[in-house]
């Protein structure tokens, strides 16, 4: 998609200075020169008052309650937008300069350039765009979204910007360009719908580890395949080969679950809902076919390779380097980095047309890596008490609730 931004034709020009949006007795937005900036602007007694579309010039703009500041361009200048409590700074353009969303005001359908404004506690952004710009527009920026804030409808972060999501604000549908960065501060911040993520400290939230099922059926080394049955049934065998390759060895024995592989390969088949399984022991891949379902299960220290028509659902995945596929679904998964001796902190990938929803967790210590034209629909709560582990790699991350 290509991001463009130009001055409305037929706006007045507006000239430098400090200039203040206010609704008039008429109920209208008029633009006045102002005195101040802020919540310290007010209007010049007397000065003249015009209806939009405005260029501003050079100048600032204040937009204060009441009024709706729409189809306003603003450039010229490092130039400042400061939407108050109850102003709606809307369907409009700010080139190289700051918009600042205060408590209660609104920024909603417009082209933020170059921007290093933010969204205070209280405060919404909505569908905006974010973009880098011409080098002459000031190139790269970062804006931010404040603890308490709100970043909502189908915002889009382009190509050199960076948009920074602080702990305890909530972000909901999120498209981010190649060359854009997403870069979420845990803890307590919400990327999806929902609650945010309680702060660190007010309760305990890291997810607990991740133990064996007592009573499985152990099955030891190489490479193993889990197939639906006439029955419907899901049954684990020996298997010649891996992931699509993968085939049951002739008259190999089958088991039911729970089963717990020990240093050896799974490959869960179209049909098969390879549900309560642990796999652990070694560098050990699961891999989900297209059909087929890996749920509420574990893989240690290995990669779960989610396949186009997988599914991967409620799992616990410790220092899991694997991805999920264009195609391929992630439900409610949790990713942790484990311990030491189990791989430690780790990457996992949702390639471009893969799929993230449900309960997801990524926890200290590892990362969810969402990559150029995946989807995430529903909340990803980041616990960490490092805000880097929770950076979604910016450059290649491109929706979220899309």
């Amino acid at each position: 998609m290509s991001l463009t931004y130009s001055p409305p034709a037929g706006a007045t020009v507006l000239k430098n200075g400090n200039w203040i949006a206010t609704k008039g007795a008429d109920g209208k937005t008029y633009y006045q020169s102002a005195i101040g900036i802020d919540a310290g602007a007010s209007p010049v007694s007397g000065a003249t008052k015009y209806t939009g579309p405005v260029i501003i010039s050079g100048g600032n703009l204040t937009v204060a309650s009441g009024a709706v500041a729409s189809g306003a361009y603003i450039s010229g200048g490092w130039n400042n937008v400061y939407v108050l409590s109850g102003g709606n700074f809307e369907s409009s353009v700010n080139v190289n300069g700051w918009t600042y969303v205060r408590s209660g005001g609104v920024s909603s359908d417009n082209t933020l350039v170059s921007d290093a404004g933010n969204v205070a506690a209280g405060g919404s952004s909505i569908s905006d765009t974010f973009i880098a710009g011409t080098p002459t527009d000031g190139g790269g920026d970062i804006f931010a979204v404040s603890k308490g804030g709100y970043i909502g409808g189908s915002a889009t972060v382009g190509s050199g910007m960076m948009l920074n999501v602080n702990a305890g604000a909530t972000a909901e549908p999120i498209t981010v360009q190649n060359g854009g960065t997403l870069y979420v501060d845990s803890p307590s911040s919400t990327v999806g719908s929902g609650t945010p993520a309680p702060a660190l400290g007010d309760t305990t939230i890291s997810p607990a580890y991740p133990v064996a099922p007592s009573g499985a059926t152990v099955l030891k080394g190489g490479n193993w395949i889990a197939t639906k049955d006439s029955n419907g049934k899901t049954y684990y065998q020996s298997a010649n080969g891996i992931n699509s390759a993968a085939r049951p060895v002739s008259g190999a024995a089958k088991y039911t679950g729970p089963v717990v592989i020990s240093g050896g390969n799974l490959t869960v088949a179209a049909g098969a809902v390879a549900s309560g399984a642990y796999v652990s022991g070694g560098w050990n891949n699961v891999y989900v076919l297209s059909g087929g379902n890996f749920e509420s299960s574990v893989n240690i220290n290995g990669w779960t390779y989610v396949s186009s028509g997988g599914v991967a659902s409620d799992n616990t995945l410790v220092s899991d380097a694997g991805s999920v596929a264009a195609g391929g679904s992630s439900v409610s998964n949790t990713f942790l980095a484990g311990k030491a001796a189990d791989g430690g902190a780790d990457i996992y990938t949702v390639s471009s047309g893969g799929y993230v929803t449900g309960n997801t967790i990524v926890d200290s210590g590892t990362k969810l890596v969402v990559n150029s034209g995946a989807t995430v629909a529903n909340p990803i709560a980041y616990y960490t008490a490092y805000p880097q582990s929770s950076y979604l790699s910016a450059t290649v991350l491109r929706a979220l609730l899309e």
